[in-house]
């Protein structure tokens, strides 16, 4: 058994030693591939640093260059710094140039005196502050003057370059004498070109200057011609109507309405003489100038007021000196002995119809009722061709025909009616306020005899709601709209130019009260106005009064 124990530990002992080799060079293996994978990293860190190194190495060369660059230009801008120092420590101060001097003025003149406008004329014109000179003189034989400027135009332009009145002398001066230049201007509402030619200021003086005369014996001093006076503003638009003068509007802060006239007033008589007509009112009114104390006596509600007032030419100069009605008769005034019965006194002549005039043609509009021109059945919409023979285009016409002429008097009418002739042959004037005579029997001679109308009602006043200002030329224009009124439906509008009113021409207020006579509410009239530089037509259903 011993000899088979050893053999087996034997062979036990040799597997053993085999194995301790294959194990041995298991680990030689191991280690040996674990040098190799430790030598790879250890390669490749190597060169991870390596490669990290010249990036870093690279940037860092680029930052020194770049700061290299910087500290080049600095030391550069010094450089210059210090050159441009040393450049201003040398350099002499300069003398600042002088002003460029305002081209010399030529002595070129047009021969005006000149201001400017009012803040009122301006708002009017819908011009601006310092724009336009207003024209206040014109020197005789002067360049002006023959161009056919005015007193009152407003020069807006001279030679195409805006003026006002501060600078119009220079705009003119800047041309030579004997040149002729273009002005716009404007005349109330229109606006025009004038040429004027320019001539040399001392040489027209001395032109128009008389020669030095010996000297004469002293004469007395002559007091001064007074300043030439300017006629009043009233700024009322006033109608002939059946009670008389009857007031239809009366514009703000001018003379009629510091003296209270209200509408429907009727004015009776001016400085104490009785006025009738418009023609006697603008009379009594052309002789009231700036600055003069008037009185009005006028009828308010069938009740008599006296009124003075200083007269004023623009709004807020006018004066209230006093306005008051008359006292009172006592109730019982102590009995005196009736005078003697004076003479009949003769009455002015009164046909009865308002007319207005056009093309040449006058028409009548409306009949007074009980008047001559009803009783001997003259209708509206006649044309009124001749009077005692004389041809009748105007109103002024119709007027000469029937001067001289009293209530009782007779005349001969031809009037046109549907486009036939029509001889009135007879006709009895009448007196206003009183009824007239009934027409004799016979009837006028006419190719079909006008038969007697009945007597048309009075129509109800009619109410445009307008205040209205009247420029130095007459022109009409609209100063203030009435809010709610027919004129604001309508769209008028301020500073509209009524230029006619139901086709009759407006150069003044005679005129728009001419036109609307005989119109009352609910009429429908057509206005033509100038609105800027267009004309347009619009149609206006008057309200009613009050």
């Amino acid at each position: 058994m011993k000899p088979l124990l050893s053999m087996i530990l034997a062979a036990s002992a040799l597997v053993f030693s085999a194995q301790l080799a294959a194990q041995e060079d298991v680990r030689v293996q191991i280690h040996k591939e674990l040098q190799e994978v430790g030598k790879l990293i250890g390669e490749k860190i190597a060169k991870i640093v390596e490669e990290n190194a010249k990036k870093s190495n690279a940037r860092i060369a680029e930052l020194e260059k770049a700061l290299k660059d910087k500290d080049s230009e600095i030391a550069e801008l010094k450089k210059r710094l210090d050159a441009l120092a040393k450049e201003i420590a040398k350099e002499v101060k300069k003398p600042e140039p002088a002003p460029a001097q305002p081209p010399a003025l030529t002595p070129a003149f047009i021969g005006i005196a000149h201001l400017e406008p009012s803040a009122d004329l301006q708002a009017k014109l819908n011009l601006k502050p310092g724009q336009g000179a207003l024209v206040s003189t014109i020197l005789p034989g002067g360049p002006a003057e023959k161009a056919g400027l005015k007193e009152g135009d407003i020069i807006l332009q001279v030679a195409g370059k805006e003026v006002g009145s501060e600078n119009l002398s220079q705009a003119i001066r800047a041309h030579e004498p004997g040149k002729e230049i273009e002005l716009v201007l404007l005349r109330g509402a229109e606006k025009m070109a004038k040429k004027v030619t320019l001539e040399h200021r001392e040489k027209f003086v001395a032109k128009i200057t008389p020669p030095v005369q010996p000297p004469q014996p002293a004469k007395p001093v002559e007091p001064a011609a007074p300043a030439k006076k300017e006629k009043a503003v009233w700024g009322i638009l006033v109608e002939e109507a059946d009670s008389g003068l009857l007031i239809q509007m009366v514009e703000k802060e001018l003379t009629g309405d510091v003296a209270q006239l209200k509408e429907g007033d009727v004015i009776k008589a001016v400085n104490g003489k009785g006025v009738a007509n418009l023609a006697e009112l603008r009379e009594a009114f052309d002789k009231v100038f700036a600055g003069d104390q008037a009185s009005l006596e006028i009828l308010r509600k069938g009740e008599a007021v006296t009124v003075k007032v200083i007269a004023g030419r623009d709004k807020g100069q006018a004066k209230l000196v006093e306005a008051k009605a008359p006292p009172k008769p006592p109730a019982e005034p102590p009995k005196e002995p009736k005078p003697a019965a004076p003479a009949a006194e003769k009455k002015p002549a009164y046909l009865g119809l308002s007319v207005g005039e056009g093309d040449g043609k006058v028409e009548v509009l409306s009949i007074q009722p009980n008047s001559a021109a009803a009783s001997f059945g003259i209708k509206e919409k006649d044309l009124i061709k001749e009077i005692n023979k004389a041809a009748v285009k105007t109103i002024d016409d119709l007027k000469k025909g029937l001067e001289g002429k009293f209530a009782g008097d007779k005349v001969e009418l031809v009037l046109e009616r549907g486009g036939q002739k029509v001889v009135i042959g007879d006709f009895v004037l009448g007196a206003k306020g009183e009824k007239a005579a009934a027409a004799p029997e016979e009837k006028p001679k006419a190719a079909e005899a006008p038969k007697q109308p009945e007597a048309p009602k009075a129509k109800e006043k009619g109410y445009l709601g307008i205040s209205a200002q009247e420029a130095e030329d007459g022109t009409v224009i609209v100063s203030e709209i009435a809010a709610g009124g027919p004129a604001e439906k309508a769209s008028l509008l301020k500073n509209d130019v009524i230029l006619k009113v139901n086709g009759m021409p407006v150069k003044n207020f005679d005129d728009m009260a001419r036109a609307l006579q005989g119109t009352g509410a609910g009429d429908t009239i057509t206005l033509v106005v100038r609105r800027g530089d267009k004309e347009q037509e619009i149609k206006v259903t008057l309200g009613k009064a009050g």
